[in-house]
């Protein structure tokens, strides 16, 4: 898939709300558009949809000018999926019905590749099924399956899985990868969930108060960027890239650098490389190896920074293999410990801290 390029340039005043934003982006595999509830992110993706006209704007996809204060490309013009959060099937049709209109509106009629995307999503099953009898996880593949169908150059995607219980959310979750990856469609994502930026995307576009605070690759955003005065301290969160080097029933030994880790995993998933989110908080601090331990994973880093958060408690930012880990410790741990930056310690997280909810 080559890199295809949105270039955005909005400016969007409503009572209460402004989103100003003058970015290119470049587009390969899933771009998550990710910030707090206000911050902007949905009207983002209705304009880059055609489904809103800002005065002013200006959207380029791919040397296509979208919009402009000369040209307005409409919606249906745009080769553009769109996956809302409420899937918007038709419910006088049933699964076949909802996938035979999106089919007939594909913008490519070179290749018809309706199997394949019946069989990728699993929808073999439901094909006769009314859209009032599907789970919310069912409904969704459906939605998925239709934006295919119309062969899009660019798919959006709404929050997708924000009402679907958790095991409906991971199995949604692991269909996006395997389909945006197979089909070779670049994938803008909409989302609030960190979880979900870690598992799918390797580009992030982070939001707040309707200004872009960072773009660029997922664990460089999470790295530079502090998501806890965004989220709250609970979240604070570090992404660390892994290369997976063996797969054994449900866990996985992966390295960064020369140093490895043990994961669970979901059996399913095959990946050379995979993005672990690790909370501040699952990180234990040590100046010296442990023996006889329950955590099995330790990570030799340096610090870098030690930044206060409360009377009481401090993050500790690590170096670790040209990567940056998060972690929270007591500002009496830091005294006893004497924890200062340049100083050589021991993370130490739980496998079960590392466990792909995704």
């Amino acid at each position: 898939m080559t890199n295809k390029f949105l270039r955005l340039r909005l400016s969007i005043e409503r009572s209460g709300f402004s989103l100003k934003l003058d970015e290119q982006l470049s587009l390969h595999g899933t771009t998550a558009v990710f910030g707090p509830s206000g911050s902007g992110k949905t009207s983002l993706l209705r304009a880059i949809a055609g489904l809103e006209r800002h005065p002013g704007g200006r959207i380029e996809f791919d040397k296509e000018r979208w919009q402009d204060d000369d040209a307005w490309v409409p919606a249906h013009k745009r080769r553009i999926g769109v996956v809302f959060q409420d899937t918007r099937l038709f419910p006088h049709l049933n699964v076949l019905g909802n996938l035979h209109f999106a089919r007939q509106f594909s913008h490519s009629k070179q290749i018809d590749r309706f199997d394949e995307i019946v069989q990728t999503l699993r929808l073999e099953k439901l094909l006769t099924r009314r859209v009032g009898a599907l789970s919310g996880g069912e409904a969704q593949r459906v939605a998925i399956g239709r934006c295919l169908l119309t062969r899009p150059q660019l798919l959006l995607m709404d929050e997708p899985v924000s009402s679907l219980d958790q095991e409906s959310k991971r199995e949604i979750i692991e269909f996006i990868a395997a389909t945006t990856k197979r089909f070779s469609v670049p994938l803008f994502y909409v989302t609030h969930d960190a979880d979900e930026v870690a598992r799918l995307a390797n580009t992030t576009l982070l939001l707040d108060a309707g200004r872009a605070i960072a773009y660029g690759s997922t664990s460089t955003v999470f790295a530079d960027n502090d998501i806890s005065t965004l989220f709250g301290t609970q979240d604070a969160s570090s992404i660390l890239v892994a290369k997976i080097d063996a797969l054994d029933s449900g866990s996985a030994t992966a390295s960064i650098g020369s140093q490895q880790l043990t994961i669970t995993i979901d059996d399913t998933v095959h990946q050379s490389e995979i993005q672990l989110r690790v909370l501040a908080k699952d990180v234990v601090i040590a100046t010296q190896p442990i023996e006889h331990i329950s955590i099995r994973n330790t990570l030799t880093g340096i610090i870098n920074t030690i930044r206060p958060l409360d009377a009481g408690n401090a993050e500790l930012i690590l170096g670790i293999e040209q990567q940056q880990l998060r972690a929270h410790v007591t500002n009496a741990a830091i005294a006893e410990l004497d924890l200062h930056p340049g100083a050589t310690v021991y993370a130490l997280i739980k496998s079960v801290a590392l466990n792909r909810k995704f």
